[in-house]
């Protein structure tokens, strides 16, 4: 027969290549096999990028930099603030182009952030200090 597009193919112990490297300039999760809760529904963003990441875990509608997230946020009408929450996403000043992160967990002075960063495609953790003078503010 013949495979349509979009179609799933499962190959009995075949394996699943990785990719270190973007097939496309934009991708979402799904063209490269990483799935999420809103795979294919957030604003495109380039893969293997902090941004990339954040919008595979939460739904993001608007686009730019990781540095311009909190004021895009506030200008789609999403909450913003100080205050570390799971579930929240984090944006600090790390890099020049500004940096995104999804928050794992709030212990007393501590969060545990999950994120991708610097285009690498891996996905890492981090314990941060929730006083960090990185943090710039929360997007719930």
């Amino acid at each position: 027969g013949y495979v349509k597009d979009g179609q799933k193919i499962i190959i009995p112990g075949g394996t699943k290549q990785i990719y270190n490297q973007p097939r496309v300039q934009f991708a979402f999760s799904s063209d490269i096999g990483f799935t999420g809760p809103y795979s294919g529904v957030s604003h495109k963003f380039p893969w293997g990028q902090c941004t990339w990441y954040v919008a595979q875990k939460r739904y993001i509608p608007w686009g730019g930099n990781a540095k311009q997230w909190l004021s895009n946020a506030q200008q789609s009408g999403f909450q913003t603030g100080k205050e570390p929450q799971v579930g929240a996403i984090v944006a600090t000043n790390e890099t020049w182009y500004g940096h995104v992160a999804y928050v794992e967990a709030v212990n007393g002075d501590q969060i545990t952030i999950s994120e991708m960063s610097l285009g690498r495609g891996k996905i890492g953790y981090r314990v941060l200090n929730r006083s960090d003078r990185k943090i710039r503010g929360y997007i719930y």
